[in-house]
């Protein structure tokens, strides 16, 4: 088989489906915001076993993971929703 036969046999590229972009998306959003959970959660292990801890720091790293988990739940439904319908969210692309 030469080249030109090859070439012949491939298909023509065509880009992902917007559903498939949209959920390549929302998966990255979700690392990201996992990602920065452990980060402040860290964050938050370390301020609440430190010598000095500061009440109002540790308050707002409480509230931020409360804030990122909700994130992360909406995020996922988000992804759930177009696993079910993804033409339906075809109208929400930007």
């Amino acid at each position: 088989m030469n080249i030109q036969e090859l070439e012949r046999r491939l298909e023509e590229w065509k880009a992902p489906s917007k559903a498939i972009q949209m959920m390549k998306e929302l998966c990255r959003a979700r690392e990201a915001l996992l990602e920065n959970k452990t980060m402040i959660s860290n964050q938050l292990h370390a301020m609440e076993h430190s010598a000095g801890q500061n009440t109002m720091i540790i308050k707002r790293l409480k509230a931020l993971i409360l804030f990122i988990d909700k994130q992360i739940l909406q995020t996922e439904k988000d992804i759930k929703a177009i696993i079910k319908k993804p033409s339906h969210f075809l109208s929400f692309r930007r």
